[in-house]
């Protein structure tokens, strides 16, 4: 290290920084549990692929391509938004917005997240749901002013998973005129089997061979790494 003053003068140091590798490294194996996820940032101007609305009343559809809430703090990036001030007076409002459906079979440590905002104006709704198989089933509701006007939320989904799991956000402004909700930074995490295994097939001696590597799906390590057999 060098340290120059203002009237040109200098020192110099020298310091030995040693790097200590102290994580161990994280290792996923065939037929293993693998921590898995499914996220959905809303960053385009349309609906992302797999995602579907549903208007249930009113004529107002949720918008994308912008994070700019009717009233209340603005998203920081392009969210999916239900403006229901733009509806107009006199207009009853009911849509719903779906997630992709996705096969949790055998899952396990469920959970579902996102950022929210909503912001009433007299009496309004906004509920999340989780299809468990046979119906919805309400994860979180909420019915006030949001403070501060957008939070982020983590929910233990686990008692919820089956082959056929969505996740469902209706906004209800209960046939009068408020202002809206919004939903950004969709993640959807899960524990899950990381296959069905390897098949092997013996040779004409009743032999087979099998690479390590074979076994392993991924390796969370920063720094290089081999895969040895025990």
């Amino acid at each position: 290290m060098t340290v120059t003053d203002t009237a040109g003068r200098t020192a110099t140091c020298t310091s030995t920084v040693t790097v200590q590798d102290v994580t161990a490294p994280e290792v996923f194996c065939v037929g293993g549990f693998g921590i898995f996820t499914e996220s959905e940032d809303f960053e385009g101007a349309t609906i992302p692929t797999g995602w579907t609305t549903v208007i249930d009343a009113g004529a107002r559809d949720w918008e994308f391509g912008s994070g700019d809430m009717p009233n209340g703090d603005d998203f920081t990036t392009n969210a999916a938004i239900f403006d229901d001030d733009a509806a107009g007076a006199g207009q009853t409002n009911l849509v719903r917005l779906l997630s992709p459906i996705y096969d949790l079979t055998g899952a396990s440590n469920v959970t579902v997240g996102y950022d929210v905002a909503f912001q009433e104006s007299g009496n309004q709704e906004f509920i999340v749901e989780v299809f468990d198989g046979a119906a919805w089933q309400q994860i979180a509701f909420y019915d006030e002013d949001l403070n501060p006007d957008i939070q982020t939320e983590s929910i233990d989904v686990s008692a919820f998973v089956n082959a056929t799991f969505q996740v469902r956000y209706t906004f209800d402004d209960l046939g009068g005129w408020g202002w809206g909700a919004g939903v950004d930074n969709f993640l959807l995490t899960y524990e899950a089997a990381a296959g069905g295994g390897l098949d092997v097939f013996l040779d004409a001696n009743g032999v087979a061979s099998i690479s390590p590597n074979d076994l392993v799906t991924s390796v969370n390590e920063a720094c290089g790494y081999t895969i040895t057999a025990g």
